[in-house]
């Protein structure tokens, strides 16, 4: 349709209208263009210096008397951190889809939106994962105004409005409720008025703030006042009302906080990995015509990696010694080692891991962080390639479970197997995972090389306390991929 067919239709629409309704037309076309045309407005602003307690009104939009609740939320808590803090304190299930608005309701085109993960992934909307959005970057001043939807089919939605700013004194919790009144509509509902809550609820005036702080100190919430990964977060989000949830939420705490560990005793746990990246320096490593390392590297290597001491198969030939073969191949899968003309050499990221042991911790778990983050392509099995979405998965309870080995070291597979279908994973006819399918992910090859190859491996799936650590660095807060990450 060009231009003369746009004006000849849109003159027919409009003859004979009055001035008023000429008016309503211009109104509904500045709306649509609005909402169609222009960008969605940035009004996110720095985060404060120093760390503050928010105290928030929040009210449910509609209702009337109010059901509200008022708020201590820590600055630094993001929108994602938030929206847990809502849910225990109207005490819904997060069974729903959700939301946050600044500049206006969360339908409106001239909001900035902050969306759940589903959101982000679809894409239907422009806005930024809550996960990456602090508070303090929505409000600052008392009187500013965040808006949050939950249940995009009943439609509840909240009205934040900042009240006060405190400083935060010593181990102030992440969120507390201070205050509140009447009941929270449950789930799968549209009541609001008296009536409805009665026949809902039972006393539309209920409220009980011990009861909405003990949800506040529910795992999930721990988690995230931890700063672990977001991935093992969802995990544990998932696995409620499922027969592993109090299991999973239990070793995902027990495994904040990092191993004490020396310098000394990491970089022996690096060896095999160092071993390759310089020998791969420089000309790098000559291929066989059929793609193997050539023997005598393969009798230097099978000395250099811990797996190959509990190998009882050929030690000179790579096609012959598997635990080495899958080696090499799983330091190509986290970006060290590329084959280029016949040749191992080193990636950029290899070479800048080579220079120190710091940059090489950092920057493996700053890749196996973005594998499981879904930043960087999720990691291929023994068995060919794995759906990503389980492979993420697999790769985060993996590490869960070297975090929390204890002193035995022994890889507790079918835990994780058990985990994995409960979270409704199953092998390609319909089974549910078994523990020995998880032998060849990538990470387990990783982990249980971090030890010191003149010592005591302890046996083949046996993590160090190396391989502990680096599970715990790469589970934990951004802050602790500084060198030597969840070494202490």
């Amino acid at each position: 349709m060009d231009e003369k067919d746009v004006r000849r239709r849109f003159d027919a629409l409009i003859a004979g209208s009055e001035m008023t309704d000429l008016r309503t037309i211009a109104d509904a076309m500045s709306v649509l263009g609005a909402d169609v045309d222009a960008p969605r407005p940035v009004l996110r602003r720095p985060p404060l210096d120093g760390i503050r307690v928010f105290r928030i009104w929040v009210e449910l939009d509609g209702a009337e008397p109010a059901i509200w609740r008022r708020l201590d939320v820590r600055s630094d808590a993001t929108l994602a951190d938030l929206h847990e803090v809502l849910q225990a304190a109207y005490g819904w299930a997060d069974a729903h889809l959700h939301r946050f608005a600044l500049g206006g309701g969360p339908w409106d085109a001239t909001s900035e939106l902050f969306l759940c993960p589903f959101d982000i992934d679809e894409g239907e909307d422009d806005g930024t994962a809550a996960s990456d959005v602090r508070l303090d970057e929505t409000l600052q001043q008392p009187g500013d105004v965040l808006r949050y939807a939950y249940d995009y089919g009943d439609g509840w939605e909240l009205i934040l409005r900042l009240e006060d700013v405190a400083s935060a004194g010593p181990g102030a919790p992440l969120a507390l409720c201070v205050d509140g009144g009447r009941a929270a509509p449950p789930e799968d509902s549209r009541g609001l008025d008296e009536d409805e809550l009665f026949a809902l609820r039972g006393d539309p005036d209920a409220f009980d703030v011990d009861e909405v702080n003990a949800a506040l100190r529910s795992p999930l919430l721990a988690l995230r006042d931890a700063g672990v990964s977001e991935r093992l977060i969802d995990l544990v989000s998932r696995a409620r009302g499922t027969v592993i949830e109090d299991d999973l939420a239990a070793h995902a705490l027990g495994a904040v906080g990092a191993v004490s560990l020396g310098d000394a005793e990491r970089d022996a746990g690096l060896a095999a990995i160092r071993w390759f990246l310089d020998r791969a320096s420089g000309d790098g490593i000559r291929l066989t015509q059929a793609g193997y390392l050539p023997p005598a590297d393969v009798a230097e290597a099978a000395v250099a990696v811990p797996a190959m001491n509990e190998w009882f198969g050929g030690q000179r030939r790579e096609a012959d010694a598997a635990p080495l073969r899958e080696f090499r191949k799983m330091l190509r899968t986290v970006g060290l080692l590329r084959v280029y003309r016949g040749r191992v050499l080193l990636t950029r990221t290899g070479a800048a891991a080579q220079r120190s042991n710091d940059a090489l911790w950092e920057s493996l778990a700053r890749r196996v962080r973005g594998v499981i983050d879904g930043e960087f392509v999720a990691f291929e099995g023994r068995e060919g390639e794995i759906q990503a979405d389980f492979s993420r998965d697999a790769t985060t309870l993996l590490l869960l479970a070297a975090a929390e080995v204890g002193e035995s070291g022994r890889m507790p597979f079918d835990r994780v197997a058990r985990w994995l279908s409960a979270l409704g994973w199953s092998t390609g006819e319909g089974r549910p995972i078994v523990g020995w399918q998880l032998y060849g992910e990538p990470i387990v090859t990783l982990l249980e090389n971090m030890v010191d190859p003149a010592g005591d491996v302890g046996g083949l799936h046996r993590i160090g306390p190396v391989g502990q650590a680096f599970a715990r660095a790469v589970l934990g807060a951004d802050a602790g991929f500084v060198g030597g990450a969840g070494v202490t």
